[in-house]
């Protein structure tokens, strides 16, 4: 309660902090970590978000926290890792709450990782030369 209300006026560090302390007492840990990682996406911290996300999926795997996981992976421009959990998370997702979300997310990712190759592919030939 006191995480929720000192996120809802704003206090995001302080509600991160009581999230925390949820989060390392495995109290509902797919819910505490959807609402530590929410609240560390608001602080723009993906890392810290991301880092919460990991563990809480390696300890019980929840297919929305690996649409967060994707969401957090991709503004960390880990497009590879964003791409490869989105297509974990489409594929396993019965939802088609994020589909669109998703399909359009996978095709930039993809888009990205044709522009990465190809830069590679420019760069590494302008060596060879």
């Amino acid at each position: 309660r006191l995480a929720n209300l000192h996120e809802s006026l704003g206090e995001l560090e302080i509600a991160a902090d009581y999230y925390h302390s949820l989060f390392e007492a495995n109290v509902d840990i797919i819910t505490t970590t959807q609402k530590v990682a929410n609240v560390y996406m608001k602080l723009n911290d993906y890392e810290m978000a991301q880092r919460y996300i990991e563990k809480a999926l390696k300890e019980n795997y929840d297919i929305e926290l690996q649409f967060i996981n994707a969401k957090c992976l991709y503004k960390l421009k880990d497009f590879e890792g964003a791409l490869e959990a989105l297509e974990e998370y489409k594929e396993k997702s019965k939802s088609l709450e994020n589909i669109e979300e998703t399909n359009a997310l996978i095709e930039e990712l993809q888009e990205k990782q044709e522009n990465n190759t190809s830069l590679f592919s420019r760069l590494f030939g302008f060596l060879d030369k």
